[in-house]
């Protein structure tokens, strides 16, 4: 899904260093702000894994950043001395947002970067063009306290989630629905801070990155079929139905296929499709 690039520059030490950290006390003007910011961390550090119940990002967050690092309400991470925030990325990069560092010799200013691939030693902090951005995606991830599922897709850790979420191509979140804090959720669309219940979209994001479309096509008998086009390689492959051997051959299409339909029936009552 996406290109990974590492510089050729020398790893910048981000290793923790001894010595605690206190956090900034809330204004006398709104007495219950410590708590009730105190509670929004500690849900995020929860569901997040860096306290409890480790998972894949809290267990990186903690070898990067160390122990006595902080998650902040918009999902990001905090190191004591170091004045930019840290962002656990889709594709398992992290995005520091720039600042200064300080390691365990001195004080550094760096600009935004990002370090590909944090489980390998030998990978170095990016601080090319590429580097310097942060990944479509990033903010509304983070802002789900999302993990990844291994297969390209996401999940909400926690008691009473389920339901897959796909990253999609500008950024938004799709849920195909399933129950959020023991309720059910219908599938909806998270971008900008809020979600959207209408399926508006008909695109699927296929574990291998490919895109996938599906549409309602009439027939010369007065029926209706649905078309397949998959984006790969720069383009659409068109003239696939959900009778084609490519389509019937793909579990991963096949789950793509049924999410978009169950996404317009939940919203519409039906399943039919533009």
């Amino acid at each position: 899904m996406f290109i990974l690039q590492i510089s050729t520059g020398a790893p910048i030490n981000v290793m923790p260093r001894r010595g605690g950290y206190t956090p900034t006390r809330g204004g006398a003007a709104d007495p219950w702000g410590p708590t009730i910011h105190h509670i929004r961390q500690r849900h995020g550090t929860d569901l997040r894994g860096i306290s409890r119940n480790q998972t894949i990002v809290g267990r990186t967050m903690k070898a990067l950043l160390g122990k006595d690092c902080t998650y902040n309400e918009d999902g990001s991470y905090s190191r004591p001395d170091d004045t930019g925030r840290y962002h656990y990325q889709p594709d398992g990069s992290i995005f520091y947002s720039g600042g200064t560092i300080t390691t365990n010799t001195s004080v550094v200013r760096k600009g935004p970067m990002s370090l590909r691939n944090p489980s390998n030693p030998a990978s170095n902090w990016d601080e090319s063009n590429r580097g310097s951005t942060i990944l479509a995606g990033t903010h509304n991830f983070n802002k789900l306290d999302l993990i990844p599922d291994g297969n390209g897709g996401f999940t909400k850790p926690g008691e009473g989630n389920t339901g897959r979420y796909l990253l999609q191509p500008d950024g938004s979140i799709f849920y195909e629905g399933g129950q959020l804090g023991g309720n059910p959720a219908r599938a909806q669309t998270y971008n900008n801070g809020s979600y959207g219940s209408n399926p508006s979209y008909y695109v699927y994001m296929l574990s291998d990155g490919k895109l996938l479309y599906l549409k309602r096509k009439p027939t010369t008998s007065g029926g209706n079929e649905y078309e397949v086009e998959i984006y790969e390689n720069g383009s659409w492959t068109k003239g696939l139905t959900t009778n084609s051997p490519r389509v019937t051959g793909s579990t991963d299409i096949q789950a793509g296929i049924r999410a978009i339909q169950s996404a317009r029936t939940l919203y519409w009552g039906r399943p039919n499709l533009p």
